[in-house]
């Protein structure tokens, strides 16, 4: 279960990367819309799965509030963990609002609280091949019963170096390539890990792949349906 919060944090910072225009951004803007991740290992196995859905939408055009829920599941398509999330579109940029208490609630077991802060994650509407873009840290407190975990994230040296074509079980999608160095410290253990990820207009992240410090796989993720 640690290794699902550890992944469902580092893909909510990964979907939140990249954007073109406010009406054309790197993130679904219909109410309804759900997106279904395949996780696989570094064999190419699938054990897991995180599904995305878009409840409301305040606003339009440079001035949104766009409000889902992550769910990570088993291989079974399971959930495990629930995780209300909120995306603002505001002054050209797209926002990771940090602030906005994320509640993960375990469907077997009690409830797991997560309190987040943080400097909110910020990216220009018109991010171009080349363009670098600002660091991100975020500290996140898990409770359960008398258990306390501190969890801290931080996204370093993110780049966007290119627009590829990618396919994937969902479709063939034309991409924003984006590289990032993720380090995480949680139980006095710290990861560094580099991530690069395909991002598509108006949908979000369709491809991650997570290497370690060696540049081998540890994991990967794919679109595998929306609808």
């Amino acid at each position: 279960m640690k290794h699902k919060i550890k992944l469902l944090l580092v893909t909510a910072f990964v979907t939140s990367t990249a954007g073109l225009y406010a009406q054309n951004i790197f993130f679904p803007t219909k109410t309804g819309t759900v997106l279904l991740f395949a996780q696989k290992d570094n064999s190419g196995e699938i054990n897991g799965y995180l599904q995305q859905t878009l409840n409301a939408v305040e606003g339009s055009n440079d001035s949104m509030t766009i409000s889902y829920l992550y769910e990570s599941m088993d291989k079974h398509q399971k959930t495990l963990v629930e995780v209300p999330c909120k995306m603002l579109i505001k002054d050209g940029l797209m926002i990771f609002d940090l602030k906005y208490p994320f509640v993960g609630k375990l469907k077997s077991s009690n409830e797991r609280i997560i309190d987040v802060t943080g400097t909110p994650l910020q990216f220009p509407n018109n991010l171009m091949p080349g363009e670098t873009l600002k660091d991100a840290h975020m500290v996140a407190n898990i409770g359960r019963g008398i258990i306390n975990v501190h969890v801290d994230v931080s996204m370093t040296d993110g780049k966007c170096v290119g627009i590829e074509e990618i396919t994937v079980p969902a479709g063939t999608f034309k991409s924003h390539k984006i590289t990032q160095t993720v380090t995480i410290t949680k139980l006095g253990s710290t990861d560094h890990t580099h991530v690069i990820s395909w991002g598509a207009p108006n949908v979000g992240i369709v491809k991650s792949e997570t290497y370690d410090s060696k540049n081998q796989l540890l994991n990967s993720m794919e679109l595998v349906e929306m609808k």
